[in-house]
């Protein structure tokens, strides 16, 4: 079994045993992460091993009801920007503990912090891409749950933080996406023109 092999069935482990409160959420967790990967993947189709590690794991503080950072919870802006750094260094701590816990690689394991404490800001190129690919997760796939789930507004703010973020070229991939909820359509048409 090769490095990524081992951290699949880790991370598939903590989805699993995962202790969030939420049985909806897990699922939904667990998909993002695969579904970040598939993203990572098709933005550069030679994506590393740490790279994508950092994809299936980059949220990975959301399996573990007791570390878990409540970025919701934020009063205002400022605040969540500090929650969402707060999420990423603990995501980054729990997959390396997990990861060194297995035997792999030292260098492979501080490839995979850096790439999960930088997911949400970006840095350099494969942390741009998990960045990217985090997203387009969100604008293909968990936008629809978050709309129904939460206010216009907090949908609205969300979809202009996770636009701003991104890459010219991931923004002209979200600008081709097609939402069968007009109310939805109409909100992401609004907040990325």
């Amino acid at each position: 079994m090769n490095e990524l092999q081992i951290a699949e069935r880790i991370i598939e482990r903590l989805f699993k045993n995962s202790t969030c409160k939420a049985p909806i959420e897990r699922k939904k967790d667990r998909l993002h992460s695969l579904k970040t990967r598939e993203w990572v993947l098709k933005l550069d189709k030679d994506a590393s091993i740490p790279l994508q590690i950092a994809a299936l794991a980059h949220d990975i503080d959301r399996t573990i009801e007791e570390r878990r950072v409540k970025t919701m919870e934020a009063k205002n802006y400022e605040d969540y920007k500090k929650l969402k750094e707060q999420h990423a260094k603990v995501s980054a701590d729990i997959i390396c503990e997990e990861l060194e816990k297995a035997g792999i690689d030292g260098k492979i394991i501080e490839r995979v912090r850096y790439l999960v404490e930088h997911h949400e800001r970006g840095g350099d190129v494969e942390a741009n891409i998990l960045r990217d690919a985090d997203s387009l997760t969100f604008f293909s796939f968990d936008i629809i749950p978050f709309f129904k789930g939460r206010s216009y507004q907090k949908t609205k703010d969300k979809i202009k933080f996770m636009y701003s973020r991104l890459s010219d070229k991931a923004k002209e991939l979200v600008k081709k996406m097609r939402y069968k909820n007009l109310e939805l359509k109409n909100l992401v048409d609004e907040v990325i023109k």
